[in-house]
């Protein structure tokens, strides 16, 4: 091997420790997070109309029993409308939902906001998604989620 042939290994070599080059800032790698429990169902609006609903817990929930603490994220649209989406609720109930933090069996309070990228929604299939969560005292939650489903609530969901 030539001498310019043997540096360039050896510079070459020397960066390669087997890991990743540093990750942009906000590009983390993502993990189920604080609530690594999490069910959907399918549920109906104030009017009637097709929503589904999103309990996002700490710990497991028995069958169509949420658990507390955990978050309850209630969607004003049918499981189509939200497949592959991004849904961002505000603090208040408004026409497209609403999402509440449950501490206890007697605390509940409205989130900040709640932000829910959906992948595809297909009823009885497994449901995936991200989630980023603002809680009313300013600290923010982030994370996965893989949603099994529960039998309908109510007659119009």
């Amino acid at each position: 091997m030539r001498p310019f042939s043997l540096t360039c290994c050896v510079a070459l070599l020397a960066g390669c420790n087997g890991e990743p080059g540093a990750r942009p800032e906000g590009e983390e790698p993502l993990g189920a997070g604080r609530f690594s429990n999490s069910v959907i169902q399918r549920t109906i609006a104030p009017w009637d109309g097709h929503a589904i609903q999103l309990f996002l817990s700490e710990k497991p929930m028995a069958r169509q029993k949420a658990v507390p603490p955990y978050i309850s994220v209630r969607i004003y649209s049918g499981a189509s409308a939200v497949s592959k989406q991004r849904v961002r609720l505000e603090g208040k109930e408004s026409r497209k939902g609403h999402a509440m933090w449950i501490k206890g069996s007697a605390e509940a309070a409205p989130l900040d906001w709640v932000e829910i990228d959906f992948g595809e929604v297909e009823e009885g299939k497994p449901v995936k998604g991200k989630y980023t969560i603002a809680f009313p005292d300013g600290k923010r939650e982030r994370g996965r989620f893989e949603a099994v489903w529960w039998p309908s609530e109510g007659r119009g969901g």
